[in-house]
């Protein structure tokens, strides 16, 4: 039996010691990077499923959607609006903040009085912007960081 050298006597804990706060920084920024790709995917949801729902709401359906702001209407999906109810259900992570802003494209400039922007074959574009994601994990290492999480989506008026 050979017998350990008195200079390799702890040799294994000092490695441990320097490679495990790497390795755990890692699997943490990679349950961040994780939590924010699913995050963003939501949004990414949010936005197709707002645009499906408002292009079956056009002004041939039983329930037309009408609004003439020329910016678009911004509904709050805490608020009682109709939109807002409609919307709810397809938000897999709720958020307090989540706005959806919804924008008929074909807007008719030269004709302002009667619009028509939500016949079929027109264009409506949904934005769906969630309040900021702050990774929980990471914010200890590279500090308070935080991103906005916008999605768009545009399809045409089928009814």
């Amino acid at each position: 039996m050979r017998r350990r050298s008195r200079r390799r006597r702890g040799v294994a804990i000092l490695e441990a010691a320097v490679t495990l706060p790497i390795f755990l920084t890692l699997v943490l920024v990679t349950i961040d990077v994780g939590m924010f790709v699913f995050r963003q995917h939501v949004v990414f949801d949010a936005a197709r499923s707002a645009a499906r729902i408002a292009i079956v709401h056009g002004s041939e359906s039983f329930q037309p959607w009408s609004f003439t702001e020329p910016g678009g209407k911004t509904v709050d999906l805490n608020s009682n609006d109709p939109i807002a109810l409609a919307l709810k259900p397809t938000l897999v992570v709720p958020d307090a903040n989540a706005k959806v802003t919804l924008v008929w494209l074909d807007r008719d400039i030269a004709d302002p009085v009667h619009q028509h922007v939500n016949d079929p074959g027109r264009r409506v574009g949904v934005i769906v912007k969630m309040s900021d994601y702050r990774p929980l994990i990471t914010a200890f290492i590279f500090g308070d960081v935080h991103w906005q999480l916008s999605s768009t989506s545009i399809m045409t008026i089928a009814h």
